[in-house]
């Protein structure tokens, strides 16, 4: 499972228990600055993600053709010629 899914679940999970009626006073405070924390490095990895990203586009811009950048692998010739794999 990727990085960015792996986000994706815990993400999911926080919402879940933000949902549940269960969490009162002190408990829901914790439960608030826990989820803060989670945010704020859920907005870095979203932001190296990014980074990768637009270095694969612009190697393969000027003609790259295989680019193995932290989560991301696109592979092709020129850009938007990458013949459905990777992205």
């Amino acid at each position: 499972m990727s990085l960015l899914a792996k986000l994706n679940n815990v993400l999911e999970n926080q919402l879940d228990v933000l949902n549940s009626a269960d969490l009162v006073g002190d408990e829901l405070d914790e439960e608030i600055r826990r989820i803060k924390s989670i945010n704020e490095v859920s907005k870095q990895i979203v932001s190296v993600n990014r980074l990768d990203l637009d270095a694969i586009e612009v190697d393969l811009e000027y003609g790259g053709e295989r680019v193995d950048k932290g989560l991301l692998t696109v592979s092709g010739n020129k850009k938007g010629n990458n013949n459905g794999e990777g992205l």
